[in-house]
């Protein structure tokens, strides 16, 4: 398959796993990078329209999925982009049990920006489960030795203290 191919393919919900495409672009990770994350960029332009149903596109959940994969780091600050929007927008991008899987996806393509990860945890008008699992991504940080004990626990303390 083409990338365009592989992309058409990943755009819009057929009710069937693209599993042909998805291989293909595993195995065309260089060329597919920037198509999905033209495809998170296409999301964040018209997420409005998305979530209202006035634009059928689906291709933003096997975007998300795949540079999480490659552990895609310009991916991390779209992901932060969305998690600052309203609850509803949230749930309808990545499912009603987006907390589950929120912490892997935010460490695998964690760009260094902890900042950004504080703006999400300290910030009292978002959703309590997501606030708690992006403080989760901290401690997958530093179960693959990106981010020191110390680290973690002055943040902790910091929390504590507020």
């Amino acid at each position: 398959m083409e990338i365009n191919e592989i992309v058409e393919s990943l755009k819009y919900y057929t009710g069937e796993l693209p599993k042909e495409a998805l291989a293909e672009a595993i195995n065309k990770k260089e060329e597919i990078t920037p198509k999905l994350l033209e495809m998170l960029e296409y999301t964040k332009e018209n997420l409005n329209r998305i979530c209202y149903g006035e634009d059928d596109f689906f291709g933003y959940i096997y975007a998300i999925f795949l540079l999480a994969q490659f552990k895609e780091k310009k991916a991390f600050p779209y992901l932060i982009d969305l998690l600052h929007k309203d609850d509803e927008k949230v749930e309808y991008i990545l499912g009603d049990d987006f907390t589950d899987y929120l912490p892997r996806l935010l460490a695998s393509t964690y760009n260094g920006d902890d900042e950004a990860l504080f703006s999400l945890i300290e910030n009292e008008e978002i959703d309590e489960y997501t606030r708690s699992a992006c403080l989760q991504t901290f401690s997958i940080l530093y179960l693959y030795g990106v981010k020191d004990r110390k680290f973690i626990v002055d943040y902790f303390k910091k929390l504590i203290e507020e």
